[in-house]
């Protein structure tokens, strides 16, 4: 299982673990990004997602607090996060969580996120 303490680099797969649930709880405006110690000057080095509000009835329940060092979150969250098949106005996905049923969504939310560390070039375990 992936650490969730101070923010570190993930590797695809453990990005995939970590962050499925939480980016879903982010689509679905039950969670929020914080930018801890963040300046004018400079970036937060970490980004942490906090949960704002349980979402019922599901049988996957993400872990919170969860920190993601910044150019991971820029490189390889923010392009899932930005993508319209994750729109939880899109048909399909409001459907599924009017339905309670978001089991699948989740799935393919941590697919597209493994995807995208791979892209941005954090395949492999990170050490």
């Amino acid at each position: 299982m992936a650490r969730l303490g101070p923010a570190r680099f993930y590797s695809s797969t453990e990005a995939q673990e970590l962050l499925a649930g939480p980016l879903f709880y982010i689509l679905a405006g039950h969670a929020e990004v914080q930018f801890p110690s963040s300046s004018r000057a400079a970036p937060a080095p970490f980004v942490r997602i906090i949960r704002t509000s349980q979402l019922f009835g599901l049988r996957y329940l993400p872990r919170f607090p969860v920190t993601v060092q910044w150019k991971q979150w820029k490189d390889a969250v923010v392009p899932v996060l930005s993508d319209p098949r994750w729109d939880i106005q899109n048909p399909l996905n409001k459907r599924a969580l009017s339905d309670g049923n978001v089991d699948d969504l989740i799935h393919q939310i941590g697919q597209a996120v493994q995807q995208s560390f791979q892209a941005a070039g954090y395949g492999s375990a990170i050490t």
